[in-house]
């Protein structure tokens, strides 16, 4: 079954081909409306089908956590086999990083070590203090798996350049191989049993990187420091990944115009024609000036367009085509919020973290990215101001494998 942004992928390919030409048979026109009749009714149904999805999931989740508040759920490591009384259930201790006992345990000992009150909740079980024991004896506190997810999660959802990267997870170091050209060997004709005499050769730099460190702190005033167990968990995993996602975000796009890692320098030089204007033409000129190897790598991910929503509203969503019809299409889509709309079928998406009058353009998959340690998260009370502080941490680096994925546009000043 087709997405909602395949299909409407298709609709923009219509509206494109309509707008393109005022040459078109009536047959034509009757086949295009009735396609976009087709696709507004699958959109529709999708819809439903995704809002009904999304609500009986609401409706489980309240129930399970209303279950595991009273304490029904339990974790256990088997259901009953031959030989066991009917009914039973083994119940054990889970001593992994994703079970929810060593969560549990965790969040218990954030809260006491930066001196926040969550009642008499704040006290382990014994199964709770054996669970985070047993990870803990010869190493400081993991963060649970689940909360490192949801963390994660935060951090791609908010922030369109970094949360469109493929990111890798090797703890030492991590090499990019940058594919700057073919330099002999490309695809040739050959006649029919003959073989191939010129060998690729590409033009291949390797560069090892041992990542960067980012550190935010979140801040707790001394009223707000009395949470419920729930409420303290939410907040620890909705501030960190808020603040780290901005900061990685942040990053990633400079990165973009690194010297050594970046993007080509020509790419990144490229300006609009007029001042204070971007035409039809100068989008085209962003486009085609990016690039993938010659095999596809880099390409499944498709070419995307970023700008904050100044830009994108000021700008992007006034290019016009030549018969006047407006190039941009505005998104409807509630499931990608920062996926603002469509030119040329390329999706331009909304990140904050981007310059005023400044436009990229280029292939997430050709960034190579890699997350060598992190989440930590590190608890402790500023003794001056009392405040209760929670420091999170992170190592990432990257850089772009292919130098002509990525370009950007800037939009010279009238």
């Amino acid at each position: 079954m087709p997405t909602i942004e395949e299909l409407m992928a298709e609709k923009e390919q219509i509206r494109s081909k309509l707008a393109g030409t005022d040459e078109m048979s009536a047959a034509d026109v009757d086949a295009a409306e009735a396609r976009v009749k087709e696709i507004d009714a699958k959109v529709e149904e999708i819809r439903k089908s995704n809002e009904a999805a999304k609500a009986k999931r609401a409706k489980l989740i309240e129930g399970l956590s209303k279950a595991d508040e009273a304490g029904e759920l339990r974790t256990v490591s088997a259901m009953p086999v031959n030989g066991a009384q009917s009914g039973s259930i083994h119940e054990t201790t889970d001593t992994s990083a994703s079970g929810d006992l060593y969560r549990r345990a965790w969040v218990k000992d954030m809260a006491k070590r930066g001196g926040v009150r969550i009642g008499a909740d704040i006290e382990m079980t014994s199964a709770e203090r054996t669970a985070f024991t047993a990870l803990t004896t010869n190493t400081t506190a993991v963060v649970p798996t689940t909360i490192q997810t949801q963390i994660w999660d935060l951090v791609q959802a908010g922030n369109a350049v970094y949360g469109d990267l493929s990111v890798d997870n090797f703890k030492n170091v991590y090499e990019i191989l940058r594919h700057t050209a073919i330099a002999a060997g490309d695809a040739a004709k050959v006649a029919e049993n003959t073989a191939a005499t010129d060998d690729e050769q590409n033009t291949i730099t390797a560069i090892t990187i041992s990542g960067d460190e980012f550190r935010k702190s979140v801040k707790l005033s001394r009223k707000m420091a009395v949470q419920s167990f729930a409420g303290f968990e939410d907040w620890l995993v909705r501030e960190v990944g808020n603040r780290m996602g901005n900061v990685l975000d942040v990053y990633a796009i400079a990165e973009l115009a690194d010297a050594t890692l970046g993007m080509d320098p020509t790419n990144l030089a490229l300006k609009t024609t007029t001042s204070g204007t971007l035409t039809i033409a100068d989008v085209r000129k962003l486009l085609a000036a990016l690039k993938c190897d010659a095999d596809g790598y880099g390409a499944s991910k498709g070419r995307v367009i970023y700008a904050n929503a100044a830009t994108i509203w000021n700008y992007i969503a006034a290019v016009e085509f030549t018969t006047g019809q407006p190039a941009f299409v505005a998104s409807t889509m509630d499931s990608d919020p920062v996926t603002q709309g469509r030119i040329f079928g390329v999706p331009v998406k909304d990140d904050e973290n981007v310059a005023d009058g400044v436009i990229y353009a280029g292939y997430p998959g050709c960034i190579s990215a890699n997350l060598f340690d992190g989440i930590d998260i590190t608890p402790y009370i500023d003794p001056t101001t009392q405040e209760h502080s929670y420091n999170g941490y992170a190592c990432f680096g990257m850089g772009v494998a292919v130098p002509k994925s990525f370009a950007k546009m800037t939009i010279t000043s009238a």
